[in-house]
C-alpha cells in the first residue's frame, strides 16, 4: 500500500503525472491509457485513466486514504484537463521541461492556469452584467426623460461648479441681469411677459453670468411671483431638478398654439385678398416654427420646417402665383441639386413678389370674421310698427336653384 501524499500539492502533482505519463514506467507496465470522452463539467472535455483489466490504478489507492486526496485529484484532474484543451495550455505544457529546471512543477503550471482562467471568466461576467445594468439605466432614464426632446425652450446647459454671489456686489449685479423687476406672475396681460419670453431672458442672463444651479433656482424665485412663485417653490422642495421645473413651466403657462393645432390651420390656410406676400410668410413662417417643436432641435427639424413652409406657401397663393412660386423653387433646385431651403425661395421671389401681390388681391380668399349666427336680426321701422325681421347671414353661401 502506497504511502498517503504529505501536502495537496504532492497530491496534485502524484496525479499530474499519472495523467499525462510523466513518471518513468512504459505503459507495458502500468497498464495505463490516456481515453477522451466528452463531459459537461464546466464545458471542458477532461481525461480519465482507465484500466485495462477493470482494476483501479496504483494512485487510484492514494485517493482512497483520505478525503483530503479524493478533492486534491479532482482538482489536478479538472486543472489538467482544462489546460491541456486550451491552446495557450499546450504551449505551456510543451515548455514544461525548460519551466521544471527553474523548478515550477507541471501540476502547478495546469493549477495556476486553470485559476487564472476562472478568474478571468468571474471578471467578464462581472463586467457583462455591470454593462447590462448601465444600459438598462440609460434607458430607464431616456424614457423618464423624453419630454425634454421636443421642449420648445430648454434651460441652460452648463453652470458655475461653485457659487457665484459671494460678495454683495456680485449679487447686485446678477440680479441687474435677471428679470427680477418685472416679475413673471403666470398671466401675459397688462403687458407682462408671458412664459416664452421669461424663459429666453433667464437663460440669456445665464449665459452673461454663468451661477451655479442653486443659485439659478434662487433667481427663479427672485424673479417669479404669484402663482408660478409658489409652485417652483414647491418643486424646489421636492428636489426637481431645473429641466423638469421648465417643463412644468411651459405645460401651465404656455398659451400658443400646440403643435397639432398649428399643423392644422398650416394646411388649410389660404392667402386672403387683404394680405399681401410678406404678410402670407410671415403668418406661415410663425405655424411652421410651432410645428416643427415637435421634432428633436438639429437638422431633421430644420429639414422639415423648410419642407412645411414651402408647401403651406404654394399651397395658399392662387393658382396663378402657385405656379410661379413653384417654378421658382423647381429651378433653384436643380441649380443647386439640392432642395431649396424657405430662406432661398422668398429671396428669390423678390423679383415678382409685386406681381404676387396682385394676384392675391385679385383672387385671394374673402376674410369672414366669427359669424354670431345663422342668423342676424335686422329691424326694420314701418310707420307706426316695429317689427324684427330675419335675414340670412351675410356670411351664409347663396345658393341658386333650378
Amino acid at each position: 500500500m502506497s504511502i498517503p501524499s504529505k501536502s495537496p500539492h504532492s497530491s496534485r502533482r502524484n496525479s499530474f503525472s499519472n495523467l499525462f505519463g510523466l513518471n518513468k514506467q512504459p505503459e507495458a507496465e502500468t497498464g495505463n491509457e490516456i481515453v477522451n470522452y466528452t463531459d459537461n463539467h464546466e464545458g471542458v472535455q477532461p481525461y480519465e485513466l482507465i484500466q485495462d483489466n477493470g482494476r483501479p490504478s496504483d494512485h487510484q489507492h492514494d485517493i482512497h486514504d483520505g478525503e483530503n486526496s479524493v478533492d486534491d485529484y479532482d482538482e489536478a484532474t479538472k486543472s489538467a484537463t482544462f489546460t491541456q484543451n486550451h491552446p495557450l495550455g499546450r504551449i505551456l505544457l510543451g515548455l514544461q521541461n525548460n519551466l521544471k529546471k527553474k523548478g515550477i512543477q507541471g501540476e502547478d503550471i495546469c493549477y495556476d492556469f486553470y485559476e487564472a482562467m476562472q478568474i478571468e471568466a468571474r471578471n467578464k461576467e462581472r463586467q457583462l452584467m455591470q454593462m447590462t445594468k448601465l444600459v438598462e439605466d440609460n434607458l430607464i432614464k431616456k424614457e423618464l426623460t423624453s419630454h425634454t426632446i421636443t421642449m420648445d425652450i430648454r434651460p441652460p446647459t452648463c453652470y458655475s461648479p461653485r457659487p457665484t454671489m459671494v460678495t454683495v456686489a456680485q449679487r447686485n449685479e446678477c440680479i441687474r441681469l435677471f428679470p427680477s423687476r418685472v416679475k413673471f406672475g403666470g398671466s401675459s396681460k397688462d403687458n407682462n411677459m408671458d412664459v416664452v419670453e421669461f424663459l429666453y431672458a433667464m437663460n440669456a442672463a445665464h449665459e452673461s453670468f454663468k451661477i451655479s444651479k442653486e443659485e439659478f433656482k434662487q433667481m427663479l424665485l427672485l424673479c417669479t411671483t404669484g402663482k408660478p412663485h409658489s409652485l417652483i417653490r414647491g418643486w424646489i422642495s421636492s428636489g426637481y431638478d431645473i429641466t423638469t421645473i421648465y417643463h412644468y413651466l411651459q405645460v401651465h403657462f404656455d398659451t400658443r398654439l400646440s403643435p397639432q393645432e398649428a399643423s392644422e390651420q398650416l394646411r388649410n390656410y389660404k392667402a386672403p385678398k387683404t394680405a399681401n406676400l410678406a404678410q402670407v410668410q410671415a403668418h406661415l413662417m410663425e405655424l411652421a416654427s410651432r410645428v416643427v417643436t415637435q421634432i428633436p432641435e438639429g437638422p431633421s427639424r430644420n429639414a422639415i420646417f423648410d419642407v412645411e413652409m414651402t408647401q403651406a406657401l404654394i399651397r395658399c397663393l392662387p393658382h396663378e402665383s402657385q405656379q410661379m412660386v413653384h417654378t421658382k423653387y423647381n429651378e433653384l433646385s436643380a441649380r443647386q441639386g439640392r432642395s431649396t431651403t424657405a430662406a432661398e425661395l422668398s429671396q428669390s421671389l423678390h423679383s415678382i413678389r409685386h406681381i404676387v401681390d396682385q394676384d392675391i388681391k385679385r383672387n385671394g380668399v374673402e376674410r369672414s370674421g366669427k359669424p354670431s349666427s345663422v342668423e342676424t336680426r335686422v329691424h326694420r321701422h314701418i310707420p307706426g310698427v316695429r317689427r324684427f325681421v330675419k335675414r340670412p347671414s351675410v356670411h351664409l353661401v347663396k345658393r341658386s336653384f333650378g
